[in-house]
Parts: structure tokens; sequence; C-alpha cells
């Protein structure tokens, strides 16, 4: 290694033919790329003579893409034999290879440093006080202030006694009564997962929808929300224990009859067109 180091470029040849060979190469060629500003090359060397068809070329390419694996700066494939014309290829790969260093160098340059874990800290907490307390108070006057005194024990949040945990695809909805007894259902939406205004948004939405805007037998009403440190609850009115999909799946063969079909089917429109005469 003290003698590459001196040197500019290393021209290691190689024919891969034999995986001792590849073996060998991958000890060997991590002592020449760790020196300083020295190039490294393998020269692919082809059997003399070799027919060229697809079958050996998939294995040609197939070696040049094993020789790259080693670390090398680049791969001559077969390269002429007289020193002329060897020094004249040498000499533009490694000025290809010290343009790419410097573009390299150039990039680390403009990138900013990186945040100290203290500095990241300080961001987060930024952007969870815009979010959940700058935003609300200037932009949504009915969004439910922090209450850092809100109860959320394993069976009991704000007022509301927990029964269970309903079977849901995503998110989590849970079965309560409130304190008159009252069965409810309380949406909870972890606040860790609301990433933006736009998501934030949509939650205010939802609730101004379904608590005020939306008035209807058929749409869900939202009767409240509660807002703690780590999460929001959306307390709606409490519509069964079952969704359409699972009421089907204890039917036989997954199905209603036409009445039923045709009962649940005026329900959906009903509630869907008074939807669209508010604009919604």
């Amino acid at each position: 290694r003290r003698a590459v180091a001196s040197r500019h470029s290393v021209l290691v040849p190689c024919t891969f033919e034999f995986p001792e060979e590849e073996v060998a190469a991958h000890r060997i060629i991590p002592q020449f790329t760790s020196c300083e500003d020295v190039c490294v090359f393998i020269v692919h060397l082809l059997p003399e003579g070799q027919r060229v068809d697809r079958q050996s070329s998939n294995l040609v390419m197939k070696r040049h893409e094993a020789m790259l694996a080693t670390g090398v700066d680049d791969v001559f494939l077969d390269p002429p034999c007289d020193g002329t014309s060897l020094r004249r290829a040498i000499g533009l790969a490694r000025t290809f290879w010290e343009l790419n260093v410097r573009r390299m160098q150039l990039m680390l340059d403009v990138e900013p440093n990186p945040v100290t874990p203290e500095k990241m800290c300080e961001l987060q907490d930024r952007h969870q006080r815009l979010l959940w307390q700058s935003i609300p108070r200037m932009l949504m006057p009915h969004f439910a202030p922090l209450d850092p005194h809100l109860v959320e024990a394993g069976n009991q949040i704000g007022g509301y006694r927990v029964k269970h945990r309903f079977e849901t695809v995503s998110g989590t909805v849970l079965q309560a009564v409130g304190m008159e007894g009252k069965p409810v259902a309380i949406k909870v939406i972890d606040k860790a997962r609301v990433c933006t205004p736009g998501e934030l948004e949509g939650l205010y939405r939802e609730f101004r929808f379904c608590s005020e805007i939306i008035n209807h037998p058929n749409v869900i009403k939202c009767l409240g929300m509660m807002h703690s440190a780590a999460r929001v609850y959306l307390v709606f009115e409490f519509g069964g224990s079952q969704n359409l999909a699972q009421a089907l799946a204890v039917r036989p063969n997954n199905r209603c009859n036409e009445e039923e079909a045709l009962s649940f089917f005026e329900q959906v429109g009903s509630g869907l067109s008074h939807c669209h005469s508010v604009h919604i």
C-alpha cells in the first residue's frame, strides 16, 4: 500500500473466470481504493479469440458488473495493448474521475449542516404549537381547546365510560356511554399522525359538517370534540354495533333480501342527497 500511495493510477488485470479470482479481488482491491487521490481501474481481459454471441455477451456483462462491485473507479473492457492508446484511455478515465470528485465536493459544500437533536426537538415543538394551537385559534373557532386535564384512562375518556373497541379496517373507534347512560361512538385521532394543515382542516371539516351543517336522520351526528395533549376525540351518535359489511357477513351468501336492499339504498341515497343540497 505504501508503494501504491505514490501513484496516481493503478491497473488491476482480471478475468473473473474463476470464483477464487473474484474472492481475491474483493480482498486486495480495497487496499488500493482506500488510498487518497489514487484511481483504481480493473482491466477486464477477455480470452483470445473468444466468439461474440448472445451467450458470451451476457457472461461478459455479468463479469463486468461483478468487477464494478469490487469498488474500483472504472473497468476497462479488453483495452488496446499498445502503450500510447492505453495511457490515453487511463488519462481520460482519470479526468472523468477528478470531475466527479469535484462535483461531489461541490454538492457536499452546498448541503446544510446537520440539524442537532436539540434543534430538531425545538422545530418539532414549534410545529406542534403551530398546528394544534395557532391555526385552530386563528382559523377554526369551533375547534376544542387543548385540555391538559382531560381524563384518558383505560375505561374512561372525559365524561364517557368506555365499553369496548369496535373492529375497524383502520383507526380506532370506541363504544362508550355518557353520564346519563346514553350510548355513543368515539372516534380517536392520534395527533402524531396529523402532520399538515390540510389534514387538520379535514378533521375540522368532519367535525363541523357532522355537528352543525348536516342535520339528517340518515347521517350520524357528531355530538362534540375533546382535545388532549396526544389525541383528538370526536363523539358521535351511536348507530349500532355493526357496519353494513359486518351485517352482510353473517347473512346467507353475504346477501340481504330485495326489500332490505331497497331500504338500505333509500337511506344512503336520502342522506347523500341532503349532503348535496347543502353543497357538501
